[in-house]
């Protein structure tokens, strides 16, 4: 099995055209050809998640966020491109394209909160989020326990003015998927890095607005994308890399 290989069932689960202009998608480290027994799967290539792959024999890492996204202007021995590049491991990175495709992120962070009926939100950009319904109401608070409680996370929020049915849910940085959310008739809106002004807007408006984080909203797609892969390349060991950097007191 090869990089290429595992690039293309990626391609075909979640294809890389779906990324948005500004995005940085791809083989983005490493060689096509190169051999893959073990491959770990993270939402982002640290230098702890380097380390694991290493230790863990894998010579692939997946990761949601682009390991290079910005343009580097060096790449000398203490940044992480050449510590990746020394070692020999290659880095494949789908971003947008894995939020908005079907079984993605934002449906793995529906799925998550026990959505039904989930159902894509289509931005200008041709970017998409989802919605769906509770199978039984909550209260505000209630149901910004019951969320922070799923994702394993801590929660800002504003509480609505009514109970909470319908729900959208925007993984990772949301904030400006707000009002375009608040024309779907929802409840409750779930995401993070929810600015000050959008809190407001979100009070005023009635809606219930809850934010878990962008690690918590993101790192539910980890263990299903390894499972997906693993059923469509079971010559390979897929490995997930759940441990956040980011600590809460």
């Amino acid at each position: 099995m090869t990089v290429n290989n595992i690039y293309n069932v990626l391609n075909n689960l979640f294809p890389f055209n779906l990324a948005l202009d500004f995005d940085n998608t791809g083989l983005l480290i490493g060689e096509q050809n190169s051999t893959v027994k073990k491959a770990v799967v993270a939402l982002d290539c640290t230098t702890k998640v380097l380390d694991f792959a290493i230790n863990n024999g894998a010579e692939l890492i997946i990761t949601h966020h682009p390991v290079i996204f910005t343009p580097l202007k060096t790449i000398t021995e203490n940044t992480l491109a050449y510590k990746i590049i020394k070692s020999g491991v290659s880095v494949i990175s789908a971003h947008t394209n894995l939020d908005t495709a079907e079984g993605g992120v934002n449906d793995c962070l529906a799925e998550c909160l026990g959505l039904e009926n989930i159902s894509p939100v289509i931005c200008p950009d041709g970017f998409t989020f989802r919605k769906g319904v509770l199978p039984a109401a909550m209260q505000p608070e209630e149901f910004a326990l019951f969320a922070a409680n799923k994702l394993g996370a801590g929660a800002r929020f504003v509480c609505g003015n009514r109970a909470i049915k319908t729900v959208a849910v925007c993984s990772g940085s949301g904030s400006d998927m707000f009002h375009i959310a608040a024309e779907q008739f929802i409840d409750a809106f779930v995401s993070s890095e929810i600015k000050h002004n959008i809190f407001i807007s979100s009070f005023d408006a009635g809606i219930t607005t809850i934010d878990c984080g962008h690690f918590a909203t993101e790192n539910v797609v980890t263990r299903p994308l390894c499972n997906k892969l693993a059923a469509a390349l079971p010559e390979v060991q897929f490995i997930p890399y759940t441990q956040g950097i980011i600590k809460n007191i």
